[in-house]
């Protein structure tokens, strides 16, 4: 996935500069960069977007071809009831 890339030991100095001592920022800092490993970018999830679409259409025809032979299974022998 893509990762946000920013000056890790720029952000570390301001930490420092703003009251966190040394190892505070470095654990800032180390957190913010593994948390990219979870991040999601909008291309990624229209991309998996696309494919569950196209799993649940897929269902749904073969759904739609089970109901049409069940139907078919049902209607039949009442129509010769009927007609006979």
């Amino acid at each position: 996935m893509t990762s946000i890339t920013f000056n890790t030991l720029a952000f570390t100095k301001r930490l420092q500069e703003a009251g966190f001592d040394e190892e505070q920022a470095e654990t800032v800092v180390n957190v913010l960069v593994e948390a990219q490993d979870n991040l999601v970018t909008s291309d990624h999830f229209d991309a998996r977007l696309d494919v569950t679409e196209a799993r649940i259409e897929g269902r749904l025809n073969l759904i739609q071809w089970m109901l049409a032979a069940v139907v078919i299974a049902e209607v039949i022998p009442l129509l010769k009831t009927l007609f006979s």
